[in-house]
């Protein structure tokens, strides 16, 4: 299943604009019955949730869980942990009887967690459902959380939503709580909430992302060894260099054009400590020159270092604020972002559109392609990759396009981070490319024959081709740096969409693996039969366990959808492709 959320990176914001200078957070998974993930809902993000109270059904046990006074009702201002996730269900709902495994698991996920146990916890509201209907469900489905029943579906009207579920709206505030998510359909997993949970307590996570506490850090440098609390309370910046080659000449991301641009930026912020770590490509001519107090150069960097700060061979470098929390986190920086970089602030790159705008610029393009279109909506991927999904009329067609939306940091030390999107079919065939905001040499905007010479480049092949990018033929005019971007989105493109399964994406090569998996099967089936064994249980299932010495690696083959196979006469039936009419080659 996809997800769709609506996530606000800062909810305290909002809570601070009003006065409410704590930020609890609140979960709500509403559970209803929804056919579809669609996006239907009054209650929009930033808004606050309204506060509500409840005739209060709970042991004593799970009222502590929530660390809520016991009394005869329960109110949301009642609950004590900066994040609750409350589950609205109902108990005849088959999408919410399913959810509850992986409720459970996401339940013992927060519990196993050192951070999110002290922050988060949850509360199901069985709406429409009574008391015994709770208990009943509980008893059956096994869900391991409170579940309070809220009869007159009181609570649930007050979000405004006439439609079915699974819904979450995640709420921060203390006296009052602002929506800083929301999402509507189930999940496969309990990592999409994770993510989310962490993302909003990410302060109190020691980590390598932006907001994150700074990992522990040791280094030597002239016979002195240092670690991160020789620099507590002061603006660190930390440099890992690439350990591959960049084919652009000034690419900020190779070693020594990002050490000419630290050389200056060490300069201008005389209040941030430079920790450079050593690489081959470093000039002793510029080192020589960054003789300043500010800037370190170790003579070394242990492996178990780079495990956490730069795992792969790309260039790293981390902004620390002088609260010990990590600001910044990217492969490069320019002088243009280095000024909002020490600021402080938390610095990403986003298309200067709101999604509402990204909707309508989508399927303007679309409809310029002679597609017409039902509906476009943003869904997240169970990987946490965002992407708008457009329904193709008619409905019955079950044809859909995708748009993915890429915003690049600059490569280039002077110039501004890169906005486009680019759309692809069921097949990941590229089937437009957009601009929303990229310049060339100068900071000049793309003009109408750049983009026609970048869509010649890029519509009609496959996401999952190697787009390798030569700036002789590749480039737009005075555009290189902006041009390789693309190409680098569209190679990770395969890496983002290679377990896409959803809206019959890439529906023959998924079935071509499944009738590769059906054929495997066969033939251990033949095997066994020469053996004297049945591969067959009581007429009806595939003697899997019994079939497992007959199969490559003794491992099971299964179908890429979760359909399940059966016996059919001499042949194999998939309950999510069918029978396999292509044939078995031998």
């Amino acid at each position: 299943m996809h997800r769709e959320r609506y996530l606000l990176e800062n909810g305290v914001a909002m809570a601070k604009k009003t006065g409410n200078r704590a930020a609890g957070i609140l979960l709500v998974s509403v559970l209803l019955c929804l056919a579809s993930g669609s996006r239907a809902f009054s209650l929009q993000v930033g808004e606050p949730f309204p506060e509500f109270t409840m005739t209060n059904t709970l042991a004593p046990d799970e009222i502590a869980a929530l660390k809520a006074k016991a009394g005869k009702e329960i109110a949301l201002k009642d609950i004590g942990y900066k994040i609750t996730l409350i589950e609205f269900l109902n108990v005849y709902c088959h999408t919410c009887r399913g959810q509850v495994p992986i409720f459970n698991d996401l339940y013992a996920a927060i519990k196993k967690d050192p951070v999110l146990s002290k922050s988060v916890c949850m509360l199901g509201i069985a709406v429409g459902n009574s008391l015994e209907e709770v208990n009943e469900f509980r008893k059956i489905y096994g869900a391991v959380y409170p579940i309070l029943p809220d009869t007159q579906k009181a609570v649930f009207n007050m979000t405004g939503n006439i439609h079915g579920t699974p819904q979450t709206y995640i709420l921060s505030g203390d006296k009052e709580r602002f929506i800083i998510d929301y999402h509507a359909g189930a999940v496969s997993t309990p990592e999409p909430y994770l993510r989310t949970l962490q993302a909003a307590l990410r302060g109190a996570i020691t980590g390598t992302e932006p907001g994150n506490k700074v990992p522990p850090y040791s280094f030597s440098c002239k016979d002195t060894r240092y670690s991160a609390k020789d620099f507590i309370g002061k603006k660190v910046l930390l440099y890992f260099p690439a350990r591959k080659k960049y084919d652009l000449p000034n690419d900020t991301r190779s070693p020594q054009a990002q050490i000419e641009i630290l050389s200056r930026a060490a300069v201008d912020f005389p209040d941030v400590q430079f920790i450079i770590f050593p690489s081959p490509e470093f000039s002793t001519a510029v080192r020589d020159t960054m003789k300043y107090s500010n800037v370190y150069f170790p003579e070394t960097a242990d492996s178990q270092l780079y495990r956490v700060f730069a795992a792969t061979e790309e260039p790293s470098i981390y902004y620390v604020n002088q609260y010990g929390r990590i600001s910044f986190a990217g492969p490069s920086i320019t002088l243009l972002n280095a000024q909002e970089i020490v600021k402080g602030k938390v610095y990403t790159t986003a298309p200067p559109l709101s999604s509402a705008e990204i909707i309508k610029l989508i399927e303007k393009e679309i409809t310029g392609l002679g597609e017409p279109i039902v509906s476009t909506e943003q869904v997240t991927l169970e990987n946490g990759v965002d992407l708008y999904v457009t329904m193709l009329a008619p409905r019955t067609r079950g044809a859909y396009l995708f748009s993915r939306v890429e915003s690049r940091m600059s490569v280039c030390d002077v110039c501004h981070d890169s906005h486009f999107i680019y759309i692809f079919d069921q097949e990941g065939i590229v089937r437009g490319f957009l601009p929303i905001a990229i310049t060339k040499y100068g900071n000049v905007p793309w003009t109408p024959a750049d983009i026609q010479k970048m869509k010649r480049g890029l519509v009609g092949k496959s996401i999952f081709s190697p787009f390798t990018f030569n700036p002789k033929v590749d480039a737009v005019s005075a555009a290189t740096m902006s041009s390789s971007l693309i190409f680098e989105a569209l190679r990770q493109a395969k890496t983002n969409f290679a377990d896409l399964k959803n809206y019959q994406f890439r529906k023959e090569h998924w079935e071509a693996i499944c009738f590769h998996s059906m054929c495997i099967i066969k033939d251990a089936m033949e095997q066994m039969k020469e053996a004297g064994i049945n591969p067959i249980i009581q007429g009806t299932a595939i003697n899997f366990e019994g079939m497992k010495k007959y199969l490559p690696q003794g491992a099971i083959p299964i179908c890429p959808l979760a359909g399940n196979y059966l016996p059919l006469g001499d042949t194999i039936l998939c309950s999510a492709h069918g029978i396999n009419m292509k044939g078995c080659k031998k």
